[in-house]
């Protein structure tokens, strides 16, 4: 049984652990991956409740993290109530077990008892197979964005962006 809660300080190696999975299997289909993450804002997501696991039984079946504003990329649209959903990560174990929609399922959810209108994701511009993947999930492509000269992010966001959302 799939049940999502928050990640602890206890999890902080697993998750950096599931980092490098994720980006060693980023290289392996995509020409783009993910550069490291800073473990402190990590420890702070946790100490704030903004880093999430995905339990199927006893097991970690996934990761995520999420943010209420991004104004930056969403620019005036970051002022609607929203969900932003990162750094989703799935184990090798658990590729292809549907936790994007497992993700969506817990979000709305979420937005409903938090009263947020919106569920919100971001990806590379050109990675068209996760651009396409969030799609068949429910999401809604509404743009790309250039973000060049955007400041505050890692180093590998300095790349085109696809935005996607859910209306809850």
């Amino acid at each position: 049984m799939t049940k999502i809660t928050n990640s602890t300080l206890a999890d902080l190696e697993m998750i950096f652990d599931f980092y490098d999975d994720a980006m060693a299997f980023q290289a392996t289909v995509y020409d783009k991956k993910w550069l490291g993450f800073d473990k402190e804002m990590v420890t702070e997501e946790i100490k704030n409740d903004k880093q999430f696991k995905i339990m199927e039984g006893d097991e970690v079946a996934g990761i995520f993290a999420i943010t209420f504003n991004d104004e930056q990329l969403w620019k005036e649209r970051s002022a609607e109530s929203a969900v932003y959903i990162h750094r989703i990560v799935t184990p090798t174990k658990f590729r292809g077990t549907g936790n994007v929609t497992k993700i969506i399922e817990w979000a709305k959810g979420f937005c409903k008892e938090k009263q947020l209108e919106y569920i919100r994701i971001d990806t590379w511009a050109d990675n068209t197979r996760l651009v396409n993947h969030y799609k068949k999930c429910g999401f809604t492509y509404l743009k790309d964005i250039d973000i060049s000269g955007v400041t505050g992010f890692p180093a590998h966001y300095l790349h085109d962006l696809a935005l996607l959302e859910i209306k809850v």
